[in-house]
């Protein structure tokens, strides 16, 4: 028997969401299904294309030529999208500037970083650059995650310092 059963009985093959969704009409699992394997085409072509990026300097800077442009309008429209509720002036020099400008600034180091490697060692050290960047964007998002956390600790900590320090020096 193929699937699991929920706590109420009811026994489904585990993407809940995509059964949601044809629950109430809005995905049709059939056409859905017949589009798996283009996605899976599609995703295996941009890895290719990712990966050849890392060895051939040209690759590399063609991707740039496309991603710079791509980075900065899709900062621009998350941000808007993120800020759904603000009046619309607002919401829209917010999302170029904020969202497009720190999109195109990070892309622009990218870009930066790619084009001294290929000026000062031919390409040789691109994947090097490129496994530097993975690490990074790996190393920044735990980081982004983290953080909130322990600022929350050293809050709590500094307050729980300065409770007991004022409670030792209050007269007796």
């Amino acid at each position: 028997m193929r699937g699991r059963r929920t706590l109420a009985g009811d026994r489904h093959d585990g993407d809940g969401i995509a059964w949601a969704s044809a629950g109430v009409g809005r995905w049709d699992r059939a056409r859905g299904s017949q589009r798996l394997p283009l996605a899976l085409i599609a995703l295996g072509v941009a890895v290719a294309v990712e990966l050849g990026a890392y060895l051939l300097p040209w690759v590399d800077n063609a991707l740039d030529t496309v991603a710079t442009p791509a980075a900065v309008i899709a900062g621009t429209l998350l941000t808007a999208l993120m800020l759904g509720d603000a009046p619309p002036a607002l919401q829209w020099i917010l999302a170029v500037v904020a969202g497009g400008g720190t999109a195109g600034v990070v892309q622009t180091g990218t870009v930066l970083t790619r084009a001294a490697s290929l000026g000062t060692t031919g390409g040789v050290a691109n994947p090097l650059v490129g496994l530097g960047e993975a690490f990074l964007s790996i190393a920044l998002t735990a980081l982004s995650v983290l953080v909130p956390f322990l600022a929350m600790g050293l809050v709590v900590g500094a307050g729980f310092w300065w409770f007991r320090r004022r409670r030792a020096t209050a007269p007796a």
